[in-house]
């Protein structure tokens, strides 16, 4: 017999594949993929409001740490810089 326990692990299970397929499929937000910067911007903001590249900035120095690839921290600093471009206020920001 099938438990409550084995329906709600299937449920979790079947709920990430659905996320993943979503996110990853069907709407990806990476900037690299489809070079959206206001999307970009957008979901920089939910994190920070006040500072869209302080999220940028705090995984770009992460990255550093923890020896991402170089075209991992290529990527990151390529949004970096269109979001310098974009957003002049962001000129000022320093750079890990």
């Amino acid at each position: 017999m099938v438990t409550r326990y084995a329906i709600f692990g299937l449920t979790i299970l079947l709920g990430l594949m659905a996320s993943l397929y979503l996110g990853w499929e069907l709407r990806p937000e990476a900037y690299a993929a489809d070079g959206n910067l206001d999307r970009a911007i957008e979901h920089l903001e939910y994190l920070n409001p006040d500072n869209v590249l302080a999220p940028l900035v705090t995984a770009m120095e992460f990255g550093q740490e923890h020896n991402y690839s170089e075209a991992d921290l290529n990527l990151l600093t390529t949004l970096a810089s269109a979001l310098r471009e974009q957003v002049p206020s962001l000129s000022h920001t320093p750079t890990p």
